[in-house]
């Protein structure tokens, strides 16, 4: 009994004990608190523009790695730097050429020609002297493919000057794509009438290769054509019909130039018709009138 009253009189004191001792590290903590020293604020460090271009740079290779070529052009405008900036455009740019050239002869070697061409175009637009300056990145496949397209679509001329300024091809696969250009370009003349120009053209495209042989065939018609001519001028001119005879005559001489006997029979129809017309002339004047 006398332990459980000594027990009951100690626990008061325990609890109060414990208590105090709360507060005071309570106490204590707070005080700590308040006396600890604060850090003064820090406002962030701008970047310098050397630093920002770089990030930009790191950018841009990010989306040329992407071939989000479109979207590197457009984040040039944030380099400073004008040397770097030169030299990031020339990189994107090289970097979508070479992209567009190899998707475009991918398209070829798929079969899908069109699909090739558009690249192609594409490209030129974008960066026309391209194929000048680095003709040595374009398949000759792909080149031939894309000069005979220009062909094939009436651009002979353009096909032609390509063929030796924008391209470095092999001297017979240049020599076929010149001969192929005069050849269509000559076939298109006639078929338009111009006979003249045709055979222009074909004098053009034998002087490169005369043993080609849709050329030769386009001369031998114009020849026929020619001889046809020629005897027709002589049927007019035996019905004297002179009028008749040097319009037969003078469209046979644009088919045969150097044609000299052509040229003498020009020239005595016009002197007969000169003569004729002078007849014609003292018979409706007379000198002396009938009658008087």
């Amino acid at each position: 009994m006398n332990r459980l009253e000594s027990l009951k009189t100690l626990l008061p004191k325990v609890n109060q004990t414990f208590v105090t001792g709360f507060l005071f590290l309570w106490i204590l903590a707070t005080f700590s608190s308040c006396t600890e020293q604060v850090s003064p604020h820090k406002e962030p460090v701008t970047p310098t523009p050397q630093e920002l271009d770089q990030l930009t740079i790191q950018r841009i290779n990010h989306l040329l790695a992407i071939k989000n070529y479109p979207a590197a052009k457009k984040e040039l405008s944030r380099i400073q730097n004008p040397s770097l900036k030169l030299s990031m455009q020339n990189k994107i740019r090289m970097d979508w050429d070479k992209n567009d050239i190899r998707d475009a002869d991918e398209d070829l070697k798929k079969g899908l020609g069109i699909e090739s061409l558009e690249k192609m175009e594409s490209l030129k637009k974008r960066d026309p002297v391209f194929f000048k300056n680095h003709p040595e990145m374009i398949p000759n496949e792909l080149t031939e493919t894309y000069l005979d397209s220009l062909i094939s679509t009436g651009k002979e001329f353009q096909a032609l000057k390509e063929s030796k300024s924008s391209f470095r091809l092999p001297k017979d696969l240049e020599k076929s794509v010149e001969t192929d250009a005069y050849a269509h370009l000559a076939k298109r003349r006639l078929d338009e009438g111009k006979d003249h120009f045709a055979l222009l053209d074909i004098k053009k495209g034998l002087s490169i290769d005369p043993s080609n042989q849709k050329l030769v065939e386009m001369q031998s018609i114009l020849k026929k054509k020619e001889n046809h001519l020629t005897e027709e001028g002589f049927k007019q001119y035996g019905k004297q019909h002179l009028r008749r005879a040097i319009r037969y005559w003078s469209d046979a001489l644009l088919l045969s130039p150097g044609d000299k006997s052509l040229r003498q029979n020009i020239s005595q129809a016009q002197k007969m018709l000169e003569r004729l017309k002078s007849l014609q002339h003292i018979d409706q004047n007379p000198k002396y009138p009938s009658g008087k």
